[in-house]
């Protein structure tokens, strides 16, 4: 937001003094000027294709795949890449596998209340 304001008087203020007043670096609204003009690049579109494949796996698995699985998944669909790519990716967005609890109800004993008031 603060580097739009900049982008927007560039013309009215000099770039340093804004940022100077604004207190961010130069060099941070360069980058986000230069990123804003420059399209994606073709690896960052395919990581992002993935790393919606990898949410939309791991949302139908209801958590419960890990990296392998999900490789699995993505093989099948098409995607070629590493179990050790995916784990990385699952990482940085922060999926991790759960392993789901089932109730076993064999063991919860069924105890009568033996205190009851009257």
């Amino acid at each position: 937001m603060i580097y739009a304001f900049i982008e927007k008087h560039k013309n009215d203020f000099g770039i340093a003094m804004m940022c100077k007043v604004l207190m961010v670096s130069k060099s941070g609204y360069y980058d986000w000027r230069k990123k804003q003009i420059q399209p994606l690049s073709e690896k960052e579109v395919r990581d992002t294709e993935i790393a919606y494949q990898i949410h939309r796996s791991y949302a139908r698995s209801f958590g419960t795949y890990g990296s392998p699985r999900i490789a699995q998944d993505l093989a099948s669909l098409g995607y070629v890449c590493s179990q050790k790519k995916i784990a990385n990716m699952m990482r940085n967005l922060g999926l991790s596998a759960v392993i789901p609890k089932t109730v076993n109800e064999q063991r919860i004993p069924i105890t009568i209340n033996l205190f009851i008031r009257i």
